[in-house]
């Protein structure tokens, strides 16, 4: 099912005879533009090489102004980094005398501050030192009185030891002997 195409011979000679006439056709355009071509460039140079001379002077004249004005910006750069080096020297001094001051302030602050601190330490030492002796003296006191009380006790309990036996109701010897029990009992 392919389609053959046939291609008379008298529409190859008018295919030929098209391609001819697109070739003649191009060259003569290209000869035309080439015409053009050389006769705009023969307008323009002068032009170009005018604009070109232009173009240098000003760039010439941009150098030398901009030169002229990194000069001066550089002069007055210095002559500012002067001023503030001057600016921050007088700024140092100040500041030094400032701190000077204050430091001297805080000196004699912290030498007052110091002496009553002081005073305050020796009168509390010496609160210390009443309390330290109060303190002993009622200690001895309590170990006194403790003492006494321990005294009294045994006494008491002798006594009252003393005074069951003499009025139990039981003989002595039935008293002796559940005395040693109760003794034993507690040892054990």
């Amino acid at each position: 099912m392919t389609k053959l195409i046939v291609i008379s011979q008298r529409d190859a000679d008018r295919a030929r005879d098209a391609r001819d006439t697109a070739v003649k056709l191009v060259r003569k355009t290209s000869e035309n533009g080439l015409a053009a071509y050389d006769q705009a460039r023969s307008r323009v140079q002068p032009t170009l090489v005018k604009t070109q001379d232009v173009l240098q002077d000003s760039l010439d004249t941009a150098r030398k102004t901009l030169k002229k004005s990194l000069s001066t910006t550089q002069d007055t750069l210095q002559q500012q980094a002067k001023n503030a080096q001057k600016n921050a020297k007088r700024l140092q001094r100040s500041a030094q005398n400032r701190l000077d001051a204050g430091l001297s302030a805080t000196q004699d602050m912290l030498e007052d501050t110091s002496k009553g601190i002081q005073k305050n330490l020796a009168s509390v030492n010496s609160s210390i030192k009443g309390a330290g002796t109060t303190l002993q003296t009622r200690y001895k006191r309590a170990k006194a009185k403790r003492a006494r009380a321990k005294g009294l006790f045994r006494w008491g309990l002798i006594l009252g030891l003393i005074l069951a036996l003499c009025f139990a109701p039981m003989r002595g010897s039935q008293a002796r002997e559940r005395i040693a029990q109760w003794w034993g009992q507690l040892t054990h």
